[in-house]
């Protein structure tokens, strides 16, 4: 090999050491060549061969645009999520994120949709929080207003304080039964209400209740009845369950007419026994059967004050039964009166936690 360049026309010993070359000189002098690309301009660094620049330009200004829509496609429900997470963390309770999304089915417009249901139950609870608080308060309100007006006539001369003294002692009594129930209502109204189970036989408890529940009946000479027999016994507490019985049968029994019959039915429906307590009252309109189950709700043309009890009987009840795994429902008896059924699972589930309610 030759190479003129140099000057002298010498041998060359060239040898291939890559990613260059290196050429010896006969005197022993040594040359590296490297091979470097000539800095080529942006277009000609994304040329593909067959393909001109100016489809190559329109081809990034189309998938400039669409990366531009996909990115918005995709931010913008979540700064509007952003958004309502924050008007949430000032409790405001009515702000909805998921207005606009309805016709997509990925995982942001599922997100915007949870959140507006989150957002919706907060702002029930604070609701129903609200107004429990406001008839909480009216309930207090009459029989204290009662033991000032008693407290007020035994100071008169001449009183008979006896009679006050008595007037008192019962308000005083009316206020700690109402203070204990609303106390057991907030423990039953927990995430996971913590209820201590026990073998209960329902056919013994029902009989227990019936018994007692015809003393309080004798006074408007009714009578309370138990038809049927089911042989179950179930995992439950049995003061709960007790109570929330008791709670439906003394409405049963007071908005009974004079003399007539209460009766208690247990049937087993395979999943569930059904304890079903009918009365011969007015029954409840259709309207209003869901929210007789809720605090201090009344039915203004049939359960007024003026039949007693304080509108939170029936709250508890729901509650006991949900604690339960169950649930109460109401519906009005084509012959007149009202049927309660109490649905009790015959096995409660097992991750119901222990606790000193």
């Amino acid at each position: 090999f030759e190479h003129r360049r140099f000057g002298t026309a010498a041998p060359l010993d060239l040898r291939s050491i890559r990613p260059w070359w290196q050429i010896v000189t006969a005197a022993g002098e040594t040359y590296t060549i490297l091979v470097v690309p000539r800095r080529p301009s942006l277009f000609g660094a994304l040329a593909m061969p067959g393909i001109p620049p100016t489809v190559l330009a329109i081809a990034l200004i189309v998938s400039a645009l669409a990366s531009g829509w996909l990115a918005r496609h995709l931010s913008a429900p979540i700064r509007r999520i952003q958004e309502g997470a924050r008007a949430l963390a000032t409790e405001n309770l009515d702000v909805r994120v998921s207005a606009g999304l309805e016709g997509r089915r990925d995982e942001l417009a599922v997100l915007a949709r949870d959140f507006d249901a989150m957002a919706e139950q907060l702002r029930a609870t604070r609701t129903a929080r609200t107004r429990l608080l406001r008839d909480i308060s009216h309930e207090l309100r009459s029989p204290l207003a009662r033991l000032r007006v008693a407290v007020a006539l035994a100071r008169q001369p001449q009183a008979d304080q006896g009679r006050q003294i008595d007037r008192m002692e019962r308000e005083i009594e009316r206020l700690d039964e109402l203070i204990g129930q609303v106390l057991k209502l907030a423990r039953l109204q927990g995430p996971v209400p913590r209820i201590d189970l026990e073998p209960v036989a329902i056919d013994e408890l029902l009989e227990e209740v019936v018994h007692d529940a015809n003393f309080e009946a004798a006074a408007k000479g009714c009578t309370v009845r138990l038809e049927g027999h089911s042989l179950l016994t179930i995992s439950a507490n049995r003061e709960l369950l007790r109570s929330a019985i008791e709670n439906v049968l003394r409405n049963a029994v007071r908005y009974s007419p004079q003399g007539a019959g209460v009766a208690v039915a247990i049937e087993n429906t395979g999943k569930a026994a059904r304890i079903a307590i009918r009365d011969r009252g007015p029954g409840v309109p259709s309207a209003d059967l869901a929210r007789i189950f809720e605090p201090f709700y009344r039915i203004a043309e049939s359960r007024d004050r003026d039949s007693g009890g304080e509108g939170i009987g029936l709250a508890i009840t729901a509650q006991v039964l949900k604690a339960h795994g169950g649930r109460a429902r109401a519906r009005n008896l084509p012959e007149g009166g009202l049927e309660v059924m109490l649905d009790l699972p015959t096995r409660v589930p097992e991750t119901t936690p222990p606790s000193n309610i």
